[in-house]
């Protein structure tokens, strides 16, 4: 691999994997913040705790928008170099955030549905 090449930060296949990875996390930023903005029409009934996950929602996806052009960067050099490790922490909180929010949610709809 040549000094021109390393020294851009590109690889044998420039822009492939890094940028599927990116576009990924994007949508997942852009799904966080639907299904956020989707949660308000529960807000008159459960104010608080739709204004907490809301803005947890709001919060991570800023994150993960925050973090795109480092982590596409990351794997672009990680590529030319050939030394690329696996993203695990960001993988795991993303998870185990949207498994909070999926059962608070649930909870939520399973509370109103035996308050009627």
């Amino acid at each position: 691999m040549t000094d021109r090449r390393l020294s851009r930060g590109l690889h044998e296949d420039p822009g492939l994997q890094p940028e599927r990875t990116s576009l990924s996390w994007t949508r997942t930023s852009l799904s966080l913040m639907v299904v956020a903005a989707t949660m308000v029409r529960w807000s008159a009934e459960f104010p608080a705790v739709i204004l907490v996950l809301a803005t947890l929602m709001f919060g991570l996806a800023l994150v993960i928008v925050l973090d795109g052009r480092p982590r596409y960067e990351r794997g672009a050099w990680g590529i030319a170099g050939e030394a690329m490790t696996p993203n695990i922490v960001p993988v795991a909180v993303v998870t185990a955030c949207m498994v909070l929010f999926g059962v608070t949610e649930l909870a939520l709809i399973l509370r109103s549905m035996a308050g009627a």
